[in-house]
């Protein structure tokens, strides 16, 4: 049903006279409700995805910080008087917080590059400033106690894992990269050569007979490991490191906006699959799906658990 207006009465002659004209006020709620809409539109647009939680580790900027299976392990920077801790934080709670666990004196050795967990230790390698030796440091991963002190850096076992040598297990084959550049693919028990390509110098993952290799402006492709046969592109992307060598792989791509696009590079499924788009994150991320270590852009750390 519409209404039709037809003005006011004046008097009893019936003579009609326009309407006055509202005031200018009568129409601000209107506009005001417009406004509210467009912020709150703006607003979910840079609300976290569902799913995600974002839980800050409480380590200084200039820290340096490692993903395990049990929580984050942070190298904090040197304090004034020299002296260097490891700090090891729990996984984030129910509620996203992250508790710190234990504090260790590290030696001044120099520099420290990297922190892995084995077999119940925290290995910490660390190089001297003064003469580039190696030397690295055991802590009990559970109180944070010094076990042992080696010169020298530790390598994974073959049992642990992505490599000591250039020839690694491919799908029941022998993959050898050639120090002077170029893949060739073995047969183990006769030694001879299946396929090869001299053109590719990078093999990063194998996995379910699959093959993840990079090529010119890291755009990663997968092969077919018993024949060298190209099975999909995947795209162009960072790939990031993970604790285990069953975990996913991940791979990450800053845009122009400051944000970060994470992917699952699927070899199986020949396909890379964005998991979530992360704002204001830099890069320098470690992963083990759904938990995503990376630097933000100022120049804390974060962890994501991303949707699943």
């Amino acid at each position: 049903m519409s209404i039709i207006e037809l003005g006011e009465v004046h008097g009893d002659d019936g003579s009609m006279a326009p309407a006055p004209r509202p005031p200018r006020a009568v129409g601000r709620p209107a506009r005001g409700v417009a406004v509210l809409l467009l912020a709150a539109v703006v607003l979910a647009g840079a609300a976290p995805a569902p799913g995600r939680m974002v839980s800050p580790v409480p380590a200084a900027r200039a820290a340096a910080a490692y993903l395990a299976e049990d929580g984050v392990f942070v190298v904090d920077p040197p304090t004034a008087t020299g002296d260097r801790y490891l700090t090891a934080y729990a996984p984030p709670t129910a509620d996203g917080g992250v508790r710190r666990r234990w504090q260790a004196p590290l030696p001044r050795t120099g520099d420290y590059l990297g922190v892995r967990v084995e077999r119940g230790l925290v290995l910490v390698l660390g190089i001297s400033a003064a003469n580039g030796v190696f030397q690295t440091t055991a802590f009990a991963a559970e109180t944070g106690r010094q076990r042992w002190q080696h010169y020298g850096r530790s390598q994974p076992t073959a049992d642990g894992g992505p490599l000591v040598s250039y020839v690694i297990g491919c799908a029941g084959l022998l993959c050898a990269l050639q120090q002077t550049g170029g893949l060739q693919v073995l047969d183990p028990a006769s030694g001879a050569v299946r396929w090869s390509d001299p053109g590719l110098d990078t093999l990063t993952d194998v996995r379910h007979g699959r093959m993840l290799v990079a090529g010119p402006n890291q755009r990663y492709a997968a092969r077919d490991a018993a024949t060298g046969q190209a099975r999909a592109e995947l795209g162009q992307w960072n790939l990031v490191p993970t604790l285990r060598p069953d975990d996913p792989l991940v791979g990450v791509r800053p845009v122009r906006d400051g944000r970060l696009v994470v992917a699952e590079l699927d070899l199986v499924a020949g396909r890379s699959r964005i998991i979530d788009v992360l704002p204001d994150v830099v890069g320098n991320c470690q992963a083990s799906l759904p938990i995503l270590l990376c630097q933000r852009l100022d120049g804390s750390t974060a962890l994501w658990r991303l949707p699943e």
